[in-house]
């Protein structure tokens, strides 16, 4: 997302809806439909706007859409609404996730997680260390979780997957088995594994070492990982692991990785909020992962917490979404023409999306 677009976002959550729903009209140069595509199905009309204010092209057009001449203003007026509103989305549930993932990043160099005393006495019965140990370890986690509660549970997770120790402490008892290295945010940091913090990092790319880390603000943005969307077995509520290294602090030698310090965060507090939207009974707003799996779905009007994650992934919109477009289609799921607006989410390596379906009836029929 560019800068001039970040200029007009405001601080709040609810601010930024209250404005919206109040008919407050937003720079049109937040809008952008710049996309086009060779390969649209029958189902599918894509928009594209070069200059929005003075045209709308239809690039594939169904009869009902020539014959209305006033549908190209209702349709404009329509896009416009909703792609504030997409995009303002977005735009925070980026920032919440930078933010969380900053706390995880600054927390792992405290010099209280950098070494680990009680590996012996890990086991099955605590699913880590008992409940007393480690209490400096144990108070930053509590900490975060009291700063921000989006985090349902801090884990130190062993470099093998094992659990070391998790907050609330009860979380950490209740779990069914102490390794957890099936887990995609243990696959996804575990790649980290033969970095130092000795330095910067000079292949992005390929995750090759660091040389000489002084400050915060060296940390590169792939010292961490955002994990897909599970069913969390400590919290039991649709969850997002974040991971970051964990590093020794061993005076005169290399430091290496000792562990990984797991933010799981409780992602049934979007569906929360965006339940508070006063949305038409037909239109849907849909968040998802880079699998394309269901983070929120406001045609769920209770919590997701006890059910299976849905897939989006033959979804023409969540595609495009997934592959990093904005935009607006026209498409027919389940019988009904939706007009679909959709942006990007950007979270660490992967992307997610959200996507805006408005019912079409109205405007044509």
């Amino acid at each position: 997302m560019n800068v001039i677009k970040k200029i007009i976002i405001l601080s709040s959550f609810f601010s930024i809806l209250s404005l919206y729903l109040l008919g407050v009209n937003l720079p049109a140069n937040m809008i952008s439909y710049s996309e086009s595509s060779n390969n649209i199905s029958n189902s599918t009309t894509v928009i594209s706007d070069q200059n929005f204010e003075k045209s709308l092209s239809i690039e594939k057009t169904d009869e009902e859409i020539k014959e209305l001449p006033d549908i190209k203003q209702k349709l404009s007026q329509l896009i416009k609404n909703k792609s504030n509103l997409v995009y303002l989305l977005a735009d925070i549930i980026e920032g919440r996730l930078n933010e969380v993932i900053n706390v995880l990043q600054v927390t792992s160099l405290d010099d209280s997680l950098r070494s680990v005393k009680y590996l012996s006495n890990v086991t099955e019965k605590d699913m880590g260390i008992p409940e007393y140990f480690e209490n400096s370890k144990r108070e930053i986690a509590e900490n975060i979780l009291l700063e921000h509660p989006d985090f349902g549970s801090i884990f130190f997770v062993l470099p093998n997957g094992d659990i070391y120790l998790g907050e609330p402490y009860l979380n950490q008892k209740q779990l069914p088995r102490l390794n957890y290295a099936d887990r995609d945010w243990y696959k996804g940091i575990s790649k980290l594994k033969n970095i130092t913090i000795t330095g910067t990092l000079n292949d992005i790319e390929s995750y090759k070492m660091y040389k000489g880390i002084t400050d915060v603000k060296d940390i590169t943005s792939y010292s961490y990982y955002v994990s897909d969307v599970f069913l969390s077995a400590s919290i039991h509520v649709p969850a997002t692991g974040i991971a970051v290294p964990i590093f020794s602090n061993h005076e005169n030698k290399p430091e290496q990785i000792i562990g990984y310090w797991v933010g799981i965060l409780n992602l049934d507090k979007i569906q929360q909020n965006l339940n508070r939207l006063t949305l038409d009974k037909s239109d849907r707003i849909i968040i998802f992962d880079h699998n394309a799996a269901s983070i929120v779905d406001t045609w769920d009007f209770n919590s997701n917490s006890t059910k299976q994650l849905k897939s989006f992934k033959n979804i023409e919109s969540v595609k495009r979404a997934l592959d990093g477009k904005s935009g607006a289609v026209i498409e027919t799921l389940n019988g009904v023409r939706v007009l679909s607006v959709y942006e990007p989410i950007k979270a660490g390596s992967h992307n997610w999306g959200i996507v805006y379906h408005e019912n079409l009836g109205n405007i044509y029929y």
